[in-house]
């Protein structure tokens, strides 16, 4: 009986390492954060390594003076290597601030936290007096992987017009 409970524990021990590399899949994914703003990420692979490519973060941050919704979005380059499916993110420059905790659920799903903070005129006069930094709170978010583009074939001699 203990031979089989070690074959057993050894066939497990052997499957375990594929299974962790099947944990990212090349694509887009997209979702919403809580509060609805929308969240896309590339994920890309190279040579066996995974990274996150490009992202593109809306923020639905709350303003106090005057108090409002700055509803702002940034795309931004990261070019960072995925950590056993699990990373922190940042991005930011004089306009937002944004910062993501993330991991793969699975294969097709990205989850994680979301909080964004951006800088904004304050409305009124052209050209603006004033600014104010607004806040979206931290909350959770969701993406999935969106489906591969599904690619008709041409006939021979057929005029295609690309957009």
């Amino acid at each position: 009986m203990k031979r089989i409970a070690i074959l057993i524990s050894s066939a497990l021990i052997s499957i375990a390492p594929i299974g962790a590399l099947d944990a990212q899949t090349v694509g887009t994914y997209h979702g919403t954060s809580a509060d609805g703003a929308n969240i896309t990420m590339q994920v890309t692979e190279t040579s066996g390594v995974f990274y996150f490519g490009s992202a593109n973060v809306e923020m639905l941050a709350d303003c106090t003076h005057p108090v409002r919704t700055a509803d702002e979005a940034w795309g931004f380059s990261l070019g960072q290597a995925i950590v056993a499916g699990t990373n922190n993110v940042h991005s930011g420059n004089d306009y937002y601030n944004t910062d993501l905790a993330l991991h793969f659920a699975n294969n097709k799903v990205i989850k994680g936290t979301i909080t964004s903070e951006t800088a904004v005129f304050v409305p009124g006069p052209t050209p603006p007096k004033a600014a104010q930094f607004c806040k979206a709170a931290k909350q959770a978010f969701t993406l999935t992987l969106e489906p591969a583009p599904v690619i008709t074939p041409v006939q021979p001699g057929t005029a295609v017009v690309l957009h």
